[in-house]
């Protein structure tokens, strides 16, 4: 008897699920689409829930978010104005510039500009006329960068929670827009500006590649915004700072104090100053071409083996891929140091925001500042005119600048201001000269120096009492127990297993496509050794 075997219904089979696993495929990447476009809520975690149930593997998932394409946008080139949505509920503008050679299919670098003047009730009225007059623009599409202005104002400025969750938010939103190099995302801005790209070098370096603080001043976060910070941070990303020996606000001089003794904590910091200026970005055309270099030669590496970390718990707590979750009351290693700076501050300074839109004789005043001031001293209000101090006539912030260089901390000063239609004359004590630390201390650090060397992580530590690794397969080896030493002691030893929800819901948090961790692991160092999978 013959038996005739046919192989056309074994064909169909095969054809069958390979249609059947391409559907499935399709069907879990357009719930990953949707997923990243959706509100957090119960949609969202329905969503990840069928991708998870459709059985994708975590190198697939990778793979598409690694690739994941972006639309045209919508204006082709320019500047664009966008509004955000902030934790506090108010909508506040930013705006995004676009190179005219800006391509979707090509990850692009992306440069942040934080403005000056923070604290003002006010927003910016006018932030595409803002953004025009921007020296980096310019550079910016000579180099083919996108560019981010977000605007804060007094309740979100850069050293409050809702100024420094929009600065981070708006970067999201640009990473879900456009094809942004998650490796070469920079920060510049000018005096308030400069200083909050300190700060953000100090608590938030993980998004970022090199920060460039024009006549910035380091510990205005701490000060202003009560945050604790600490200079090792500063090893992490590389900065390229700029302060003015003329600027009454943060001379060199001052400045280069603070430099000088972050350099000595391991700061990865290339300083200049520039002379004869106050004030000032007029040194631009001098100094644009030397800061698209730096940055140009400044790529992030997000999965360094080598970390250094203080925080206080508050802010601040992650740096790269490592995390410190909570603070030991216990006494700090003998190797720690508080690395801080004992200074006198003798700048004279009035208190108050100018109103930009006035036009008249003098300079109107739009709010005070916060605590003492010569303006609360004065009895100034918001609405006055300062028309002479002294016996200079003041027209503009430059006269007041002049003015300001020829008197003292202590000083008596007598002012003449028109409110309500009328004159009057006001008189004050400037306040006396304050000592202060560069920053302030009001609780308990944990410090580490972390380094990863053959799927063991090594770390010295000081005050750590829990801390999390977040695992990604080129820095370490999957198929491996990942060990983690703390002070010489082994502290954990954990099999490593991916999860494909740990993948999708980290990068839907972070829209970091070069961060793309497939699991953490957690350390509390008062629990017994710890030999459990890690996802």
């Amino acid at each position: 008897m013959k038996i005739r075997i046919s192989y056309v219904p074994v064909i169909a089979i095969f054809a069958l699920l390979a249609c059947s696993r391409a559907a499935a495929q399709a069907e879990w990447k357009a719930d990953l689409t949707a997923y990243l476009a959706e509100p957090d809520g119960q949609r969202a975690e329905a969503l990840a829930a069928q991708i998870v149930n459709a059985g994708p593997s975590w190198q697939e998932v990778c793979g598409e978010l690694e690739n994941m394409q972006f639309p045209a946008p919508k204006v082709s080139s320019g500047l664009i104005p966008e509004m955000f949505k902030c934790s506090d509920g108010a909508e506040r503008p930013y705006v995004v510039y676009v190179p005219p050679a800006y391509d979707p299919l090509t990850p692009t670098p992306l440069l942040l500009f934080l403005h000056g003047g923070v604290s003002d009730e006010q927003l910016e009225s006018d932030p595409i006329g803002y953004c025009r007059k921007n020296p980096f623009l310019q550079t910016a599409e000579q180099h083919n960068w996108l560019m981010l202005f977000p605007f804060g104002q007094k309740g979100a400025t850069w050293w409050d929670r809702v100024g420094m969750d929009m600065v981070l938010q708006e970067i999201r939103q640009m990473k879900s827009r456009y094809n942004v190099d998650d490796n070469r995302v920079w920060m510049t801005g000018f005096s308030d500006g400069g200083s909050a790209a300190y700060l953000f070098a100090l608590l938030y370096p993980t998004d970022f590649a090199a920060f460039v603080p024009l006549n910035g001043h380091m510990g205005v976060g701490a000060l202003d915004g009560k945050l604790a910070t600490y200079a090792p941070n500063l090893a992490n990303s590389p900065l390229h700072c700029i302060n003015t020996d003329l600027d009454p606000l943060y001379p060199a001089a001052e400045m280069r104090k603070m430099i000088d003794m972050a350099l000595a904590a391991g700061a990865d910091i290339d300083y200049r100053e520039y002379n004869g200026l106050g004030h000032t970005f007029d040194y631009a055309a001098a100094e644009l071409p030397v800061i698209a270099r730096f940055l140009t030669a400044s790529a992030r590496n997000p999965l360094s083996p080598r970390l250094t970390w203080e925080t206080a718990g508050q802010e601040g707590g992650q740096c790269r891929w490592f995390r410190i979750d909570r603070i030991s009351l216990a006494e700090p290693a003998d190797w720690y140091r508080d690395w801080n700076l004992a200074l006198t501050d003798t700048r004279v300074s009035f208190g108050f925001f100018p109103d930009f839109e006035y036009d008249g004789q003098g300079i109107k005043i739009s709010s005070l500042a916060e605590g003492d001031s010569l303006s609360k001293r004065l009895g100034l209000q918001a609405g006055d005119v300062l028309q002479r101090c002294g016996e200079m006539a003041i027209n503009t912030g430059d006269d007041l600048a002049a003015f300001k260089a020829t008197v003292e901390r202590g000083s008596q000063v007598t002012v003449q201001i028109e409110r309500e239609g009328g004159t009057m004359n006001l008189q004050g004590h400037i306040p006396d000269p304050e000592n202060y630390l560069l920053f302030p201390r009001s609780q308990p650090s944990a410090a580490a120096h972390v380094t990863v060397r053959a799927n063991k992580i090594s770390i010295q530590g000081s005050r750590l009492e829990r801390f999390t690794a977040f695992i990604h397969p080129d820095l370490f080896q999957l198929d491996q127990e990942l060990v983690i030493e703390l002070n010489g002691s082994e502290v954990s030893r954990t099999a490593i297993v991916p999860s494909v929800g740990y993948i999708i819901r980290n990068f839907r948090e972070n829209r970091d496509r070069r961060a793309l961790y497939v699991a953490e692991v957690s350390v509390d160092t008062r629990a017994p050794l710890s030999r459990e999978h890690a996802d």
